[in-house]
This record gives C-alpha cells, structure tokens and sequence, in this order.
C-alpha cells in the first residue's frame, strides 16, 4: 500500500475512535439509542474491508506490471516499453534486469505493433526479491553474495497458453532453455 493510503485509512481509524470516545464522555450513551456506536464499528469494518480491497488490487497490479514478453531479440514490459535483448548475458537475466528496475508506476506503455515485436514467450513472474546474504564467512573485497527469490510462470505462444511454473531461478533457466 502507499503511504498516501496508509495515512488517509490511519486518519479515518483515529477519528472514528476519537468520536466514539467523545461519544461516551458527553454522556450521550444514556441518552441517545445505541445506533453510534454500531455505526463507529460498521466504519471500523469499512475500513479493514478498504484496506484488504487495496491490498488486493495492489498486489495484482503489480503482478500484471511484472509481465515481461520476449522475442528473439527484444523484449517488452508494460512499464518499460521495448527494450533490446542483450546477447551477451542469459536471457533471464535480461527479463530480471527488467523486473528488479521496475517503479511500479502508473503511467504504461502500448503493446507495440506486430511488425514491430512478435512475442515468443511471456514470463509472469509472482514474486521477485533479491536480497544480501551474511553467512558469516569473509567475502573478497567488494563480492556479495546473495539470494534471489523468483516465482512465476513461463506461456509460450504455440503452447495453448498452459503456462510451465517455475520456483526458483535455476528451474526458469531449464525453462527458458527449451524455448
């Protein structure tokens, strides 16, 4: 969730707590019916169900920008545009280039024309983390080690669309070496 979300959903929890508080301190309990706070608890849920909702959408926005379609020799992101395929290094490590520099943002590119790419593959990937790693043994000076964490899918055109799944980096290596 951004943080411009984060805040707004705080603020409505906080007021909602502060009138309810307000609420039994004037002494409107014993005066008016009990329909505040049944309507400070339907706020409540409103808000959890809002923050759910977001993260929700978030989540499956994301997944959608994550999508990385190749061909021969490019590749296209929704939030990348049409990138060239570099011959020199696998061609996973060119779609995880493309997925570790995303911003996530909301601006999106068009899908080129077909004479222009025609995609062979599409790797959607799930979950993509890269993180630093201290296994406690001495590194050579400027060396990391670390662990990249990439779940997804990989459709190839011809397939019918049955998408090969893939838990780690190496199984979509073997993937992609069949294509």
């Amino acid at each position: 969730m951004k943080k411009s979300n984060i805040i707004i959903l705080s603020i409505a929890a906080v007021v909602s707590v502060f009138l309810l508080v307000l609420w039994f301190v004037l002494g409107f309990n014993h005066v008016d019916s009990p329909i505040d706070p049944l309507v400070t608890l339907v706020w409540w849920l409103v808000i959890v169900a809002a923050v759910l909702i977001i993260n929700k959408v978030e989540g499956s926005r994301r997944e959608k920008i994550r999508s990385v379609y190749v061909s021969d020799g490019q590749l296209f992101n929704s939030e990348v545009g049409l990138e060239p395929r570099n011959p020199a290094v696998p061609l996973e490590a060119n779609v995880a280039q493309i997925v570790e520099n995303l911003d996530y943002g909301f601006e999106k590119k068009d899908f080129p024309e077909a004479d222009q790419f025609q995609p062979k593959l599409l790797v959607r990937t799930t979950e993509f983390k890269r993180e630093k790693q201290d296994d406690g043994q001495q590194q050579p000076a400027g060396a990391q080690r670390e662990k990249l964490t990439w779940k997804g899918e990989v459709v190839f055109e011809g397939n019918g669309g049955d998408p090969r799944k893939f838990e780690t980096p190496e199984e979509l290596r073997a993937i992609l070496a069949t294509a």
